[in-house]
């Protein structure tokens, strides 16, 4: 899964989140037109978070590598596991610009800049190599977890566990 590894290296050099109308150029009607998700224009004027151990950004990063929406042969052990970002949700639901939907736990209207919300990323082993030059002022933050073959929810309960460890290490 090099294209979201790949995509977390930007983010991670950048230090921003941004929402999907800012990374395509596209309005958020015509990004909801083009999805398959049935998800509200506005989705895509926010950065959407998840709780730690939900599967469904991985499925939504699995889906675009793939270029279609995930069936459940696809989510069997030997997937190839996201890199996953936690955050210091104290901090994000304070914030003026977060959201409460219903569906996500907080989502932040516009960018998200990473420097003082982020407590860890977490990658798989295979996909490492792919984001260590780009861990920059985060590489305090980061985790390997080598997992072999993980089904989507080993692999998030795994994830979740090692930025446990991250955040009781690392102050910000």
């Amino acid at each position: 899964m090099a294209r979201p590894a790949a995509a977390a290296a930007r983010i991670l050099a950048d230090g921003t989140l941004r929402p999907a109308t800012a990374v395509t150029g596209r309005t958020a009607r015509d990004l909801a037109a083009a999805s398959t998700w049935g998800d509200p224009a506005d989705y895509y004027e926010h950065v959407m978070l998840a709780n730690g151990r939900c599967t469904a950004p991985e499925a939504v990063a699995c889906s675009r590598v793939l270029g279609r929406d995930l069936t459940p042969a696809d989510l069997k052990p030997g997937y190839p596991p996201a890199v996953r970002f936690y955050f210091d949700w104290q901090t994000l639901a304070a914030r003026r610009d977060a959201r409460f939907d219903g569906v996500h736990p907080v989502k932040i209207h516009g960018d998200l800049r990473l420097g003082d919300v982020l407590v860890a990323v977490v990658v798989h082993a295979s996909q490492h190599h792919l984001l260590t030059a780009s861990a920059g002022r985060f590489r305090d933050r980061f985790a390997v977890v080598n997992a072999d073959r993980p089904a989507p929810q080993d692999w998030a309960v795994a994830a979740a566990a090692a930025a446990g460890q991250v955040a009781a290490r690392v102050s910000f």
